[in-house]
């Protein structure tokens, strides 16, 4: 697509939605200062900028000061729209505990390790491959969001309210075991950001329903809505977004899939963006 018509789609747009690794955050985890002046000018011309992570909203609080975020986020692979600033549910979708208890019994089954994300905690097994990845990418965005461990024989505890279950790794035999499970119960979807770790969510959510649901509630359409991704969960967001951009570290499907690639995350990706196709009449 030519950069006179992506101008032109451009120029109307109200809401940018970020994805978070690999996108707005850096190989360091941080913002560039150069991603962020951007982000503040597009916000003074009156664009809503908002995230859209696979991570739960209790994690995001360092990281929607430090971009400054109001209006509604989308979080858990759009299983939650959570307003930043009052911290109201605009939609949170639960699994139903039926369909938690079947899940975690099958994949038990196969040996598949596994972690619930609830709206209070991450619960999981002690020494594992998800209590490691909760202190990387959850504990350091909010340290009042525990990890807790299973109780011996133990892997549901009743009244907890998953939003979301992250398993695996996985070999073949135990990928296809889960992804025909899955495919068998209706209230059931799944995603992944890195073909390691697959996400459990309820079935209609995606981080593209999260992007609908957020402009609705901003009183504007999809069209009018920017998505930046690099990884396949984000793919929902950018063929429902008006103006879809892949990330220069994003991955190939992501990069056929979208409007334009940009620069990578390292190198002001979605600065460069924001200042050549959406403020290039603004500045």
């Amino acid at each position: 697509m030519d950069i006179q018509t992506l101008r032109d789609i451009g120029k109307d747009i109200k809401l940018i939605a970020l994805d978070l690794d690999g996108t707005l955050l850096n190989s360091q985890k941080t913002i560039d200062p150069r991603t962020m002046d951007a982000i503040r000018r597009a916000r003074a011309a009156g664009i809503t900028v908002t995230f859209s992570t696979g991570r739960a909203f209790a994690t995001l609080g360092p990281y929607l000061k430090a971009a400054e975020v109001v209006g509604p986020v989308i979080s858990c692979n759009g299983a939650e729209v959570i307003d930043a600033e009052t911290g109201n549910e605009i939609r949170r979708a639960v699994i139903p505990e039926d369909e938690v208890i079947s899940f975690l019994n099958y994949a038990s089954k196969y040996d598949i390790e596994f972690c619930e994300m609830a709206t209070d905690a991450s619960y999981g097994f002690k020494g594992g491959n998800h209590e490691n990845h909760h202190r990387v990418y959850h504990t350091m965005g909010n340290p009042n969001y525990p990890f807790v461990y299973f109780r011996d024989g133990h892997f549901y505890e009743p009244g907890v309210k998953a939003v979301k279950i992250n398993f695996g790794p996985m070999n073949e035999a135990q990928f296809k075991a889960m992804m025909d499970y899955i495919a068998s119960r209706p209230a059931l979807a799944v995603t992944t950001g890195s073909n390691i770790i697959y996400e459990l969510i309820c079935a209609g959510c995606s981080k593209g329903d999260g992007l609908r649901v957020a402009c609705e509630h901003l009183g504007i359409t999809t069209a009018q809505a920017a998505s930046f991704g690099d990884a396949p969960n984000d793919l929902s967001s950018l063929e429902a977004a008006g103006l879809s951009v892949a990330m220069g570290n994003a991955d190939d499907i992501v990069k056929e899939r979208c409007m334009y690639i940009t620069d990578s995350n390292d190198d002001n990706g979605i600065g460069n963006v924001i200042d050549k196709l959406i403020l290039f009449d603004k500045q």
